[in-house]
């Protein structure tokens, strides 16, 4: 129970106090323009998020209460997946523990993006399948058919939970024995019957989304040791406290294996089918480190479990003793995440200040409008869909209810692909309209700054807002009033 209380308090600390990360604005425009699937994801997160801001509103709890809740119940179902595979209370404690004190795991906890309801409906997978390996029942295979269905609607991700799945059912005998029953049928059905939004949306769009996961990342790829190098380091990051003792794991789980244990299969199918793929195309492509986040739930399951099975605490105290207060240590850490606010900012990822800068933004923005007279003949606009985002979603928390909703734009109105921002604004529909631009740090922007002339007849630097932290600028947002915007 105390571990319990330990997990809800900090995850209730990290959503309320941390700042709203860019990632975050830009699925939150989702949850403002439901739709069946996206360009760049498939559409759960954007159906969280309208869910959770239509019951919460659209402050800080709204938009990450689905995190929240994702990341409780991939803790309580990890749980219960490592009793029924034979753990001990020290193992679940011990799943418990690592859930809030893994980065990998600790950033699901308050961050609103796809990757926290993909670990829940990925674990919910696992453990209907261990269920319905036990009984056979088809309740147990629907429910992970449905779960599998969810999560591809989560992230592209979960489409590794097939090899995982083909893994078990050829070389687990008592999953072989069920292909010879309705369940396993009945689930693939309902997992497909899931993922129809995506494939109806991606057929009247040409398949863009699939294209843009596949030919869009490999486009300019070359052969290297760069991305490998980068995406290694990641992984160390993300399993950081964990890397004390997991490589005395791997022994275990392959010796478990050779003597055809049942969970070692489990553990490693739904585990290395990932890390591997990943693996290898970090020697062309740059692999973000929150890719492979699923594989690492079966993997930290395994190590919970080897810890509880091999009696560490007796053979090898001092190990033990140091895994446990690594994990606490790493736990009290992560209070420390809301203190990222203070930090200076000078990348294309800004999350501090987004309130007051919003708040100049419509002020000029109203100047500007009311110039000619015709309301509404004005967008905003940032140059990347990072800052666009975060402009949006503050301007949108500052606007009167009775004013409609402005309209923001990203790099689309440079000429530039801009994810989504492509599909919710017609560029063509701008053309003659006064614009409002923000553009943050801009002392390293210069050839922003070049093109503006171009894109309007005229350019006014009107405010520079700095943003600042015991005394320090962390954030400066230059704002420009433009008149007679010609198009890309």
């Amino acid at each position: 129970m105390q571990a319990w209380i330990l997990v809800l308090a900090l995850s209730l600390w990290l959503m309320l106090l941390t700042p709203v990360f860019s990632q975050e604005s830009y699925y939150w425009l989702y949850g403002k323009h439901p739709d069946l699937s996206y360009l760049d994801h498939p559409p759960m997160v954007g159906w969280l998020i309208w869910l959770s801001t239509s019951i919460f509103g659209d402050g800080v709890m709204g938009l990450r209460a689905p995190a929240l809740l994702s990341s409780i119940g991939v803790t309580w179902i990890g749980m219960l997946l490592i009793r029924r595979m034979g753990g001990t209370q020290r193992a679940q404690i011990l799943w418990v523990l690592s859930s809030i004190a893994v980065p990998a795991f600790t950033m699901t906890h308050f961050l609103m993006l796809p990757d926290g309801p993909l670990i829940f409906f990925w674990t919910l997978t696992l453990y209907a399948l261990w269920r319905a390996r036990d009984f056979g029942r088809v309740k147990w295979w629907a429910i992970a058919g449905a779960a599998a269905g969810c999560a591809l609607l989560s992230k592209y991700t979960a489409a590794f939970l097939l090899p995982g799945g083909l893994l078990i059912l050829i070389l687990d005998p008592r999953m072989r024995r069920q292909l010879r029953l309705p369940g396993p049928w009945i689930g693939v059905l309902i997992a497909s019957l899931c993922f129809l939004p995506v494939l109806i949306w991606n057929a009247q769009h040409d398949w863009v989304s699939f294209s843009f996961q596949t030919q869009a990342r490999y486009r300019h790829s070359t052969l290297g040791m760069h991305w490998l190098i980068q995406f290694v380091i990641g992984q160390i990051g993300l399993l950081l406290p964990l890397m004390v003792v997991s490589w005395a794991a791997v022994p275990w789980m392959i010796k478990r294996l050779s003597a055809r244990s049942s969970k070692a299969l489990w553990l490693l199918s739904f585990s290395l089918p990932l890390l591997g793929f990943m693996l290898v195309n970090s020697l062309a492509i740059h692999v973000k480190v929150n890719w492979v986040l699923p594989a690492y739930v079966t993997l930290v399951m395994a190590l919970c479990l080897w810890l509880d099975g091999e009696r560490i605490e007796r053979a090898r105290p001092r190990l033990f003793n140091t895994f446990i207060v690594v994990l606490f240590v790493f736990s009290s850490l992560s209070l420390l995440s809301p203190l990222a606010g203070y930090v200076s900012q000078t990348g294309r990822e800004n999350w501090s200040g987004w309130q007051r800068i919003a708040r100049r933004a419509q002020h000029w923005g109203q100047i500007l409008d009311h110039e000619d007279s015709v309301d509404g003949n004005l967008f905003y606009f940032c140059e990347n869909d990072h800052d666009s985002s975060q402009l949006a979603r503050n301007l949108w928390l500052q606007r009167p209810e009775s004013e409609p909703e402005v309209c923001v734009r990203a790099q689309d109105t440079f000429g530039n692909e801009a994810v989504m921002f492509d599909y919710w604004n017609a560029c063509e529909a701008a053309v003659g309209q006064d614009a409002i631009f923000v553009l943050t740090n801009p002392e390293h922007r210069q050839w922003t700054l070049d093109m503006l002339p171009q894109l309007f007849k005229s350019v006014q630097h009107v405010e520079d807002v700095r943003i600042q932290r015991l005394g320090r600028t962390i954030v400066t947002a230059a704002i420009y009033s433009c008149r007679g915007y010609a198009g890309a």
